[in-house]
């Protein structure tokens, strides 16, 4: 019956669908021409290297898309949006408490469509290898989004997993986007104002670029668990030309407050007896470990029109796992340690034998740094010779994205310190050396706890030598926790044709359960 429920309501949403384009435009008329990649497809990201990014800036006619249901988003306000009985209800309660109860105010993933009506800012990629289109946000806790491009189907039956972003189809009808996703969990609101949806919802987009400045989106939402029809919202959003994406990381404003919700229940309910014991036995370190090598090793290193190595691909990166980046095993240079400060090695070795405790990447904050490089998950590089740019998608450390600019800008004067730097970068031959620094403080070098300042400077070097290769090098100048920098470094190998799945570490996050006092000594009560 269930299956029966869903077919029916989505032949509904293929009748209600029109191809092309969405109407004329919203805006004012006499703007640029859209512009096109050389396929003659239309191009929905940046054309010219530097900045540029799509903004939805709220108006007194187009006020903040709080509420798809509203005017002027809803196409058929006449109708008022199609709510079964008890999503009327949980839709009037979850607006009725003021974004208490609200997902994404809880740092999860605001999922679609609102992923489209956030006021930060976002970017589009369009790929030919792997043919997807990668969306980029700034704000939803700084995630991406991926619309695969190549003619599948969506996976059935248990196959499909339900995620907050769900599972993304896409194609071109002629100058039109439209994007097919369903496998959605029931974590998230559609909107701010808190409509919902159940594990039956099937969202189709439509998004457009009817003139330079102007990105049309059209969505149309099918939950035949929530509502009584399909209905569709619209709005326009803008382009900035020199806008571009910044940092954004939700769970580092929420993090101060559940540790301290934490430390109080602790103080309140922890029952007597022995701590338990301190680390005393190192973890193994993986990077002077070899792997079997693939016979892609053999093959040559494949290159990019014009020459450069193509670190990127059909396949992703299986990421080494480095727990301590400063002993001997991971070391180039010095080939010994002993280069902390005082303060440094004591709080390594703090970290490592309250056995990563307070590691921030267990409370689902960003790596940061070398660390990056060295998660256990997968990751992948974009590569964007015509935006002098590279991207790299991260599966792990909260699925955040990290963009290195490589049109020669160098870093500003007055930067924010974040959790993933400022990156530039150069070609030197056949290796990309990435310059960053503007690091908050809040990371961890490596899973060990090895710690450092906000002076941090990191140059980074990688390296193709064949196709199932990836060398990679970290050089650390920090002289507010080290006397000396150091070099570390690891080989990657490549995983042909995989490909990288949604991972959100916030959901469920069970890393504090269980936790005692520092040392192992419980919290003493008042």
């Amino acid at each position: 019956m269930r299956m029966q429920m869903v077919q029916r309501a989505r032949v509904a949403v293929a009748t209600l669908l029109v191809s092309g384009l969405i109407g004329p435009s919203l805006v004012a008329q006499g703007r640029q021409e859209a512009p096109h990649l050389p396929d003659g497809t239309p191009n929905l990201g940046s054309t010219a290297p530097g900045n540029g990014v799509w903004v939805r800036k709220p108006s007194p006619r187009a006020p903040r898309v709080s509420n798809m249901g509203a005017h002027p988003y809803l196409v058929e306000p006449n109708d008022g949006i199609p709510y079964q009985r008890w999503a009327k209800a949980r839709a009037a309660y979850n607006q009725s408490v003021v974004d208490k109860y609200d997902p994404a105010g809880n740092c999860l993933p605001p999922g679609v469509p609102r992923m489209m009506s956030l006021p930060t800012s976002f970017e589009i990629i369009q790929e030919s290898e792997p043919k997807r289109i990668v969306m980029l946000f700034e704000g939803a806790t700084y995630l991406w989004r991926q619309v695969f491009m190549d003619g599948r189907p969506h996976p059935q039956g248990d196959a499909l997993t339900p995620t907050w972003l769900g599972h993304s189809v896409g194609h071109w009808d002629k100058d039109t986007l439209v994007i097919d996703t369903v496998g959605f969990n029931e974590g998230t609101w559609l909107d701010a104002y808190g409509n919902p949806h159940t594990d039956l919802l099937h969202v189709v987009e439509k998004i457009a670029r009817p003139d330079l400045m102007t990105l049309r989106y059209e969505v149309t939402i099918d939950d035949p668990g929530a509502y009584t029809k399909p209905w569709i919202s619209r709005w326009d959003i803008e382009w900035d030309p020199n806008g571009q994406l910044h940092e954004y990381i939700c769970q580092g404003e929420a993090l101060a407050k559940q540790m301290a919700a934490s430390a109080a229940d602790a103080e309140n309910s922890q029952a007597p007896g022995d701590p338990p014991p301190l680390r005393t036995t190192p973890p193994a370190n993986t990077a002077g470990v070899r792997r079997r090598i693939p016979k892609e090793a053999a093959e040559p290193t494949p290159r990019l029109t014009d020459g450069k190595p193509n670190l990127g691909g059909k396949g992703f990166w299986n990421l080494t796992r480095t727990f301590n980046m400063a002993e001997p095993a991971a070391l180039l240079d010095p080939k010994q340690g002993n280069f902390h400060q005082p303060w440094a090695k004591a709080k390594a070795d703090f970290n490592w034998r309250n056995d990563q405790k307070y590691d921030p990447e267990g409370y689902c904050l960003p790596p940061g740094g070398p660390r990056m490089m060295s998660l256990p998950y997968p990751m992948q590089f974009i590569m964007q010779p015509e935006l002098k740019r590279v991207v790299m998608l991260e599966e792990g450390g909260s699925h955040v994205f990290r963009i290195i600019h490589m049109d020669g800008r160098q870093h500003p004067a007055d930067l924010t310190p974040t959790f993933l730097g400022h990156a530039i970068g150069r070609w030197e031959g056949d290796t990309l050396i990435v310059d960053s620094v503007g690091y908050n403080e809040q990371t961890w070098l490596d899973p060990w706890g090895n710690p450092h300042t906000d002076k941090l400077h990191v140059i980074e070097r990688f390296s193709r030598p064949n196709l199932a290769t990836l060398h990679y090098e970290a050089t650390v100048d920090d002289p507010g926790a080290y006397t000396r920098t150091w070099t570390t470094g690891w080989d990657i190998l490549w995983t042909p044709n995989g490909e990288l799945m949604e991972y959100i570490c916030q959901e469920n996050n069970r890393y504090t359960y269980g936790f005692t006092g520092d040392n192992g000594k419980r919290p003493s009560k008042q």
